[in-house]
């Protein structure tokens, strides 16, 4: 049996009950994959943050007393540097203002802390000295037009909604990892449960958009839509690296957004690779480049996260050695192939003519399936 979740041979109740079972055992996956790259591969992954922040923070002591930065709209006459930082305790990985704070995130901070100054330091403005690159962070744009692509731009217009008022997520100091830093205690006021609110308690889609439709197509999860951060953090990671020689392995910076927005509960595995794959189709369009990073947008999607192997995923992630597509079929043991796009297409609120039309716009179509696939990926193993 092949290990997609897909054959056109379930009946509707079966389908259902994979789809369902496809759902639970990939929100685990994901939890239990954050967990394993913020342990096992928590240095070589901090590092790559480490390098980006310091890089940002270079910039922005290069350019904190220039007049031009001092007249862009709605500048406080503050440093610049404190534009990098938050005094929110709701944001995780907050430290405060304080450029002595900031300056100990950027030369030795915990991947949390170093993902939320990237996060400040990541919205777009261009850079005078470096037309390629953006550097001025969010609140500098606070009010305008933000960049993005037009695919993050059309998706957001469908469907997507404030929660009001925003939900803490529940954090308690104990269970978090990396364990919080003094800063970080400071901001939460040394309390057990914190005060965190993440993406996915700020943002939602509703069931009827059309992101929500193709991404139950293929088995994606939603919280709050693309990850327009991971989106952000790629592109300058690219620049970082092809301009300014930084030490950056694009594949370690994945991996280190992934952790993060998972485990921070504010973007989806599907969500974060997403954002991730949108930049690399403007950085490297016939994607040549980077063959290995090409997004896997179907049911197998766990199983290619390189520079992971498959090996590693199932042995030190996967619960019972098997992926969510494999504990999906579970539900349907006697079916000698998977659950079809056919089936698939049924289900979903999506009619079959749409469901053609979201799987023509993929990157490539697996030619024994129909399945949305990375075109240099082995073929599927077999149970």
């Amino acid at each position: 049996m092949t290990s997609s979740l897909y054959n056109g041979n379930l009946s509707e109740e079966e389908t259902y009950a994979a789809r369902i079972q496809y759902s639970m055992a990939a929100k685990d996956f994901e939890e239990r994959l954050a967990k394993h790259l913020l342990t096992k591969r928590y240095k070589e992954l901090n590092n790559q943050f480490g390098i980006m922040a310091e890089s940002i923070w270079t910039k922005v002591a290069k350019y904190d007393n220039s007049t031009q930065w001092n007249q862009t709209p709605k500048r406080d006459n503050t440093s610049l540097w404190r534009t990098l930082g938050t005094a929110d305790a709701t944001v995780p990985g907050a430290v405060g203002v304080n450029r002595e704070s900031l300056e100990e995130v950027v030369k030795s901070g915990n991947i949390r802390e170093r993902a939320a100054l990237l996060f400040h330091g990541s919205i777009p403005q261009k850079d005078p000295d470096d037309p390629g690159f953006y550097i001025i962070p969010f609140q500098e744009l606070a009010g305008t037009d933000i960049p993005q692509p037009e695919a993050l731009k059309n998706e957001r217009s469908d469907g997507r909604i404030a929660v009001k008022p925003p939900l803490p997520k529940g954090f308690l100091a104990s269970d978090v990892r990396p364990a919080l830093s003094e800063a970080e205690k400071r901001m939460t006021a040394h309390g057990e449960t914190l005060p965190w609110i993440p993406g996915s308690g700020r943002m939602h889609y509703q069931m009827r958009s059309d992101f929500q439709k193709k991404s139950e197509l293929t088995g994606g999860l939603v919280a709050t839509g693309s990850s327009g951060t991971s989106y952000w953090l790629m592109r300058q990671a690219h620049h970082m690296k092809e301009n300014w020689g930084a030490d950056l392995d694009l594949g370690k910076v994945r991996l280190a957004l992934v952790a993060t927005m998972v485990q921070n509960q504010h973007h989806t595995y599907h969500e974060t690779m997403r954002g991730v794959d949108l930049a690399l189709k403007e950085i490297d369009p016939d994607r040549s480049k980077y063959p290995n990073m090409i997004y896997d947008n179907s049911f197998e999607r766990h199983r290619y996260l390189w520079p992971l192997g498959q090996e590693e995923l199932r042995k030190d992630v996967a619960y019972n050695n098997m992926f969510p597509d494999e504990h999906a079929m579970q539900r349907v043991p006697h079916q000698a192939v998977p659950l079809s796009t056919a089936d698939a297409a049924r289900l979903s609120p999506i009619s079959p003519a749409a469901a053609k039309t979201a799987e023509a716009a993929t990157d490539a179509t697996s030619p024994t399936t129909g399945l949305p696939h990375s075109p240099n990926k082995p073929k599927p193993r077999s149970l």
